[in-house]
């Protein structure tokens, strides 16, 4: 199963939902959409590599609001 078949899945139900071919584009997704006051998580299986996908996210949202 794949995020695209997850997301087409939630929006069959009448809800939001989109996926991302990289996780670079994810990752650009959430931090232009992100507001003072959300909740982003990250969670997976198996993949050491999250760690440093949130960190980096939270890298680029404290440098927009340094740049704010």
């Amino acid at each position: 199963v794949s995020s695209g078949d997850i997301t087409a899945g939630v929006r069959r139900k009448g809800r939001k939902a989109a996926s991302y071919d990289t996780r670079q584009a994810c990752g650009d997704a959430l931090v232009r959409a992100a507001r003072a006051g959300d909740r982003i998580v990250v969670m997976g299986a198996r993949d050491d590599t999250l760690t440093t996908f949130a960190e980096s996210l939270l890298d680029q949202l404290k440098q927009r609001t340094d740049a704010e």
